[in-house]
């Protein structure tokens, strides 16, 4: 008499790799383990999210006051332990 609706169960691999990229990208740069000494001077341009690192470059990040190429070689590092890298397309 009533039908019942059909669920789908099918598995989006993509779907949950893009969730989990959204959530890591959103994550604190303190999440991460950044050292206080390149945290702060990030913290002082306004970049608080990795999201918002990860679109620099590293000539950009080489530009911020008080960080320098050991500090740059150390940021890209952190973000290859995730996957991740400077100059990254987030959208």
């Amino acid at each position: 008499m009533y039908a019942t609706p059909d669920t789908d169960t099918t598995f989006d691999k993509y779907d949950e790799m893009r969730l989990h990229m959204k959530q890591l990208l959103s994550a604190s740069i303190l999440d991460i383990d950044m050292p206080m000494r390149i945290a702060i001077p990030l913290d002082n341009v306004g970049i608080r999210k990795l999201k918002d690192l990860v679109k620099l470059s590293r000539k950009e990040v080489l530009g911020i006051k008080r960080l320098g190429k050991k500090a740059v070689d150390e940021i890209e590092i952190i973000l290859g332990r995730f996957d991740l890298c400077l100059g990254m397309k987030t959208e």
